[in-house]
């Protein structure tokens, strides 16, 4: 067992790290401060996955119902998502168990929310399960301005592959060959632990049409980065990422930055639908990456207009102002049932 490809083991540890995780998750709910879950409180957690869905439901379980706070859950995952890049084999029963056990709690007590209506489909077919969308509230950037005729390319946030950072070395040679005026702006900000993205950032950082960002960065850094690109690659990998929001997606298209992205994803989508500008790639890989860059740059100049039709309504949309509205709806309808 321990033999075929090391699937028996990733199972084994799956099982461990699912049980300590969701114990450790418990134990920190049951270390709060008495007045901090009172039940007139509203806890908002975000990105829970099948690691801590169970132990919050576990300490709801161990506790009168009237005495609990108010807690939202944002899903940002699909159950079978892991933070080290496998596939979860019990994913989807860790997450179908936990939602049985929360029935009592679920629209009294708790509230799930997801950041958009791809996900929140998902999880009404899958399990039942209907949420709130609770948009991704951004900071805001300026819209995009062309300085002059080479067409500004940025990759920013971690560098991994599930971002298809190992992509970018390759579309980057691919456009120096064949003569495109296009400069790449991209963030290295990684471990180390991934082989691929070793490489792709070791041959990038002899490559001439690229500009490297080191590290981390402040806001105000960051900020002033971005708002130097006019496109922004999302080459997030389709199923290992799926249909998950992202906030660089999020603050491009209230930008009026135009994006490229992989088919299959919710940026993608987004595109595909009007909402957001840009050019969308398959099959996955650097190539068609490359291509879909070739595709936008004649029609830029007509995509940035399009673009900055929508930032307004779209920046409306993912304010501040309107993720607190939300949570003020979910806390006046705790209060309502209580």
């Amino acid at each position: 067992q321990w033999s075929t490809g090391g699937g028996a083991l990733f199972d084994i540890l799956e099982a461990v790290t699912w049980r300590f995780l969701n114990h450790s998750f418990r134990r920190d709910f049951d270390s709060l401060p008495r007045d901090l879950c009172a039940p007139d409180h509203l806890l908002v957690i975000t990105a829970i996955s099948q690691n801590q869905i169970s132990g919050l439901i576990d300490f709801m379980r161990s506790r009168p119902q009237a005495l609990l706070p108010n807690v939202v859950c944002q899903l940002m995952f699909a159950p079978d998502w892991t933070p080290w890049g496998r596939a979860a084999h019990y994913g989807a029963a860790y997450y179908r168990e936990a939602f049985q056990k929360a029935e009592p709690f679920i629209d009294r007590k708790l509230f799930f929310t997801t950041e958009n209506e791809a996900i929140a489909g998902f999880y009404r077919e899958q399990y039942g399960l209907e949420t709130k969308i609770l948009p991704i509230p951004f900071a805001v950037m300026r819209q995009p301005h062309r300085a002059d005729k080479t067409v500004r390319l940025g990759f920013f946030g971690y560098s991994k592959s599930e971002k298809g950072f190992h992509l970018l070395s390759e579309a980057a040679a691919i456009c120096q060959v064949e003569g495109l005026d296009v400069e790449f702006h991209i963030q290295i900000q990684h471990s180390y632990w991934e082989h691929t993205v070793v490489e792709a950032e070791q041959t990038l950082r002899a490559m001439p049409n690229v500009r490297l960002i080191e590290g981390a960065l402040s806001s105000e850094d960051y900020a002033a980065e971005i708002n130097k690109v006019d496109v922004m690659l999302l080459p997030y990998d389709p199923v290992s990422f799926g249909m998950r929001g992202s906030g660089i997606f999020t603050e491009s298209v209230a930008a009026g930055r135009p994006v490229i992205e992989a088919e299959g994803t919710f940026a993608a989508e987004c595109v595909r639908n009007g909402e957001a500008q840009g050019e969308s790639f398959s099959p996955y890989d650097a190539r068609a990456l490359a291509d879909a860059i070739v595709r936008l740059l004649p029609r830029l100049s007509e995509c940035m207009l399009r673009a900055a039709e929508k930032a307004q309504a779209f920046a409306r949309a993912h304010s501040g102002e309107t993720y607190a509205d939300v949570l003020l709806a979910i806390a006046e309808k705790a209060r309502s049932s209580a």
